[in-house]
């Protein structure tokens, strides 16, 4: 049986290293999902806390960056790593069905 919730996309779409967005079925904020080793997804809602941009990962720093500002993020917990961002990014429960997708649980 595979995962109950919203398929958000092929596992495959997110390189080793690297991420892709999708847009979070619960807030319908945009969203990424980082696989920094092989099989080990983690997400997170991609809205600024500090002033709503867009953040993105930087896969040579293994950051989450806001291009905004400058706060930085962890891209194993998404906790601030320096400001102006005074809380950190929403994490997002991330499963991988049988079938080699993505699901956020409802």
């Amino acid at each position: 049986a595979e995962p109950s919730g919203t398929a958000v996309g092929p596992a495959s779409d997110v390189p080793v290293g690297g991420s892709a967005s999708f847009t979070d079925p619960a807030s319908g904020d945009p969203a990424l999902v980082i696989q920094q080793t092989a099989g080990d997804f983690v997400a997170f809602d991609a809205v600024c806390p500090h002033a709503g941009c867009t953040v993105a990962y930087q896969a040579a720093a293994r950051v989450i960056a806001c291009p905004c500002h400058g706060s930085a993020f962890n891209a194993r917990t998404g906790d601030v790593l320096n400001g102006p961002a005074t809380s950190g990014l929403t994490s997002i429960k991330m499963t991988k069905g049988a079938n080699g997708n993505l699901y956020v649980p409802k």
